[in-house]
């Protein structure tokens, strides 16, 4: 045996001879074996001893003498223990499993939700669990300095709903770049953090472009979520499989997620979320003709406007959140008017997008059960154009991001029946000081929209889809222009 051949200065009790055959003093195995049993065990089981092994060598060589070894001390553990060690060995043998691994099995449960209500209901909870509340003031975040034009493309798998997600992080940036600021601090500071949250960063920051996503691409190279979030998120009761990743995924699972844990896990992200559904009653409008007859039809996209703006309208009163993620889904009648087709439904995003404080969104588009596709939008809140430009970043190919009408035929090509199903808006607003806007500031700026609404003439009336966009425009536009220029954003 000679001593000057130790290797690791951590591990006192072990040293080589001169053949570098491991020797390690029994009493220091024992003494590792008590620290690490597991509870409720009777007997030394080669997974004890592999969970062993992998303690002690730390890359030495010959595992199969230190195998021997174990199970030498295992056998003269009676005389080589002390009293102390082995009634706490005994203790460690008696426990059943722990309360806490019970729990963890609970949270990992899948969560179920149509709603963006009930997600969250849902989401709250396990999140509620597994985050702990950062204590470091609130600071603003990055202005808008740049229009990003950031796609990625899916290859041949059904990986579109993580990619969307992705996009619209990358493409909104603010958000992100706040989130590893802070991250970048807390571990600075030499704080823990959430081993969710580093997932999180790694999810959404991870450099994608040199992965060929195909159907051969191994499951490491794909995106990975949070292990909490997958159930949920892939839509699957059991752990989830290559399979899962790539079909079936849920967007809107994993956007609640993410923002209910920016939520609770730092004051920088004070998270609002509402939600509408644009059912047969909310659409049906009432038609009257000069001979004084009356008829109803439905006007799915201006009164989703009017919905919306109603909607950004109380996010910008709200003084307590500088985020929201709104969801907005559309009854079977307003799907049909938000048909792909010569009649584009995207321009109806389009004037939603351009709304203060919009700063980004995902549309999905299905064509019936086992057929959909989800696509992030961005809008260029930093130029001074009016309307402002909307692209869309399409996760088919290699195109990057274009205007609705490309959109619009790229869906028309794959299945003329996709109609827009579901559409999520991320808001953000620009100071994070969050003053207090009074009431008449507020409905100045959608007297507009309200006048239109009350009154039934061509603008907001027309049955005909191709006037009904070019009519909207000319009240929505000015409207935008007005408030930029009174804001500022």
């Amino acid at each position: 045996m000679t001593l000057d051949k130790m290797r690791d200065h951590s591990l006192d009790n072990t040293f080589f001879d001169d053949t570098d055959e491991v020797v390690i003093s029994k009493k220091y195995i024992l003494e590792m074996l008590t620290m690490y049993w597991p509870n409720g065990k009777k007997n030394l089981m080669p997974k004890i001893v592999n969970a062993l092994i992998g303690k002690i060598m730390r890359c030495m060589p010959n595992e199969k003498a230190l195998r021997e070894q174990i199970k030498d001390a295992w056998k003269q553990r009676d005389t080589l223990m002390s009293k102390e060690m082995l009634k706490k060995l005994h203790t460690r043998r008696q426990m059943v499993k722990s309360k806490s691994s019970t729990k963890q099995k609970t949270t990992e449960k899948r969560l179920t939700g149509n709603t963006l209500e009930e997600r969250f209901q849902a989401v709250k909870n396990q999140v509620a669990q597994e985050t702990t509340k950062v204590i470091s003031p609130a600071t603003p975040m990055l202005e808008p300095t740049r229009f990003q034009n950031f796609s990625l493309n899916q290859g041949n798998i059904g990986i579109c709903y993580m990619v969307a997600v992705i996009v619209l992080f990358k493409n909104e940036f603010s958000i992100l770049h706040k989130l590893k600021e802070i991250v970048n601090s807390e571990e600075d500071q030499g704080h823990k953090v959430d081993q969710t949250i580093k997932d999180l960063v790694t999810f959404l920051d991870n450099n994608y472009g040199y992965t060929s996503f195909t159907k051969k691409c191994p499951k490491r190279f794909l995106p990975k979520l949070p292990k909490t979030w997958q159930k949920s998120v892939h839509q699957t009761d059991n752990t989830a499989k290559k399979s899962d990743i790539v079909s079936g995924g849920d967007a809107a699972f994993l956007l609640t997620f993410i923002f209910a844990k920016l939520d609770a896990w730092h004051d920088s992200f004070n998270v609002a979320f509402d939600y509408e559904y644009m059912s047969d009653d909310v659409i049906r409008m009432t038609k009257t003709v000069e001979k004084g007859d009356s008829f109803d039809y439905n006007d799915t996209k201006n009164m989703t406007i009017l919905t919306f703006a109603n909607m950004v309208d109380k996010f910008q009163k709200d003084n307590k959140h500088n985020i929201a993620l709104i969801e907005m889904t559309f009854g079977n009648n307003a799907q049909e008017q938000l048909t792909v087709g010569d009649a584009n439904p995207f321009k109806m995003v389009d004037n939603m997008a351009r709304l203060p404080t919009v700063r980004g969104f995902i549309v999905r588009v299905s064509a019936g059960t086992g057929s959909g596709h989800v696509v992030a939008g961005t809008v260029d809140n930093v130029s001074d154009k009016v309307p402002k430009e909307v692209v869309y970043c399409n996760s088919w190919g290699e195109k990057g991001c274009d205007d609705s009408d490309t959109i619009n035929t790229e869906l028309i090509n794959v299945n003329n029946d996709f109609k827009i199903t579901t559409i999520h808006f991320v808001l953000r607003k620009i100071n994070f000081v969050l003053r207090k806007i009074s009431d008449e500031e507020i409905f100045n700026q959608w007297e507009g929209f309200k006048y239109a609404k009350n009154k039934s003439s061509s603008i907001f009336s027309s049955s005909d889809d191709s006037s009904d966009e070019d009519s909207s425009d000319e009240v929505f536009i000015p409207l935008v222009k007005k408030w930029d220029e009174k804001n500022k954003v």
